[in-house]
């Protein structure tokens, strides 16, 4: 079954936000690291560990799905067996750790990048009694991004349709690359002031998405032209653009 999601609202509390740099992700006492991994043909298998910091035992389920976007750029996820992990249900004692397992199945890497989430979900005790109508539980949930490399890596994007209307710089970026990029910074600059800084999120091969940063109104109309700059984890895209006076309104 496949599934279109927006992911970014939960990784946020989750502290996996894509414009941080981070070590784990932690919810309350537990927390998993690190917060993805990456395969290619030397790097065939991979550890994250699961830690509760907490005064009580947790119970998990972890299930894998693949992981891919459609051509609005929007997460589709769908139930995979593609890769090899273990456990599939584990308990973390309080004040413990456990190691969770992931490796390939195959030898071969394809042309074109692949790319998985790890579902890491907490279950509710085993000792559970009914839980009352009116009342809510809450329970964690983890999604942990996984890459597999394609044989020859090949991260290549381009910048289409810049311009600025209505006071934004208007523009999309199309990965025309064999591995997904991270946009973790995108500048709308004059001389050496940024004017706007924005973040975006994964962009996978052959995809492409629409970004606007606004620029302040009394900056926009005198500006006469910006620098676009869109920094990835692999590559940095460059434009300027001419602004009219009459594209800020």
């Amino acid at each position: 079954m496949k599934h279109v999601t927006t992911w970014a609202r939960w990784l946020w509390m989750a502290g996996l936000w894509a414009g941080a740099t981070v070590v784990h992700a932690q919810v309350g006492g537990f927390y998993i690291t690190p917060t993805r991994l990456d395969f290619d043909a030397r790097a065939r298998t991979g550890v994250l560990t699961l830690a509760n910091d907490g005064k009580a035992p947790l119970n998990f389920q972890v299930r894998l799905v693949r992981w891919t976007q459609d051509a609005d750029g929007k997460d589709v996820t769908e139930d995979s067996g593609d890769l090899i992990f273990f456990p599939r249900v584990t308990t973390v004692e309080a004040e413990s750790k456990r190691i969770l397992r992931v490796g390939l199945r195959g030898t071969t890497l394809e042309e074109k990048e692949k790319t998985y989430r790890l579902i890491v979900e907490e279950l509710p005790p085993a000792t559970d009694k009914a839980v009352p109508k009116l009342e809510i539980q809450m329970r964690f949930q983890f999604s942990i991004p996984l890459f597999v490399a394609p044989a020859k890596p090949q991260p290549a994007a381009e910048l289409e349709d810049v311009s600025v209307s209505k006071g934004a710089l208007r523009f999309r970026v199309r990965n025309i690359g064999n591995e997904t990029l991270l946009l973790s910074r995108m500048l709308a600059i004059a001389g050496e002031k940024i004017l706007q800084d924005g973040s975006g999120w994964y962009l996978m091969p052959g995809v492409s998405r629409e970004y606007a940063l606004q620029i302040p109104e009394e900056a926009c109309r005198t500006l006469g032209a910006a620098d676009l700059e869109v920094i990835t984890d692999k590559l940095v895209l460059k434009r300027k653009v001419e602004v009219a006076p009459a594209a800020c309104n």
